[in-house]
């Protein structure tokens, strides 16, 4: 990515572990919400309606795996290309980190996140793991969210 300026480097954390600054977060209302995208519905369907059934509360723990591997704080993506725990979203306050661990890449609004540091994920933007076609946008109210479906 771009802008470094605000990612935590790694250090020797193993690439599996949660790092020990790690706190729950602030806001008790963030979510990942997978879009549903034109690739992957056809190309009448807007690249930004969301799936009101995949809608992930990040609230609950310090640390979410994202991959095939399912369990608790796991957000599964069942693609070839996506790794058993493909990547790492950790909370720091108010901020959301993802760390990459696969061979095939994540993605923050379409750059490639390095392996060797934390990046941070803000509301809004866009995440893609591996070369598939879901894609998950950071939102910051679930029941917000839950009402601009029912519109």
């Amino acid at each position: 990515m771009d802008d470094q300026s605000d990612a935590i480097d790694c250090g020797d954390l193993p690439t599996s572990s949660i790092p020990s600054w790690a706190t729950l977060p602030d806001n008790d209302q963030v979510c990942l919400v997978q879009i549903r995208t034109r690739s992957s519905l056809g190309s009448d369907v807007p690249a930004t309606e969301y799936d009101k059934e995949c809608v992930y509360p990040l609230s609950s723990g310090k640390a979410f795996y994202i991959g095939r591997h399912s369990g608790e704080r796991c957000i599964v993506v069942d693609h070839v290309t996506v790794s058993r725990r493909h990547a790492l979203l950790v909370h720091k306050g108010n901020t959301l980190y993802l760390r990459d661990h696969s061979s095939n890449g994540s993605f923050i609004n379409d750059r490639q996140v390095g392996k060797t540091r934390f990046f941070p994920v803000r509301i809004g933007d866009i995440l893609r793991f591996g070369e598939n076609s879901l894609r998950f946008v950071l939102h910051n109210n679930v029941a917000e969210h839950d009402r601009s479906e029912e519109r």
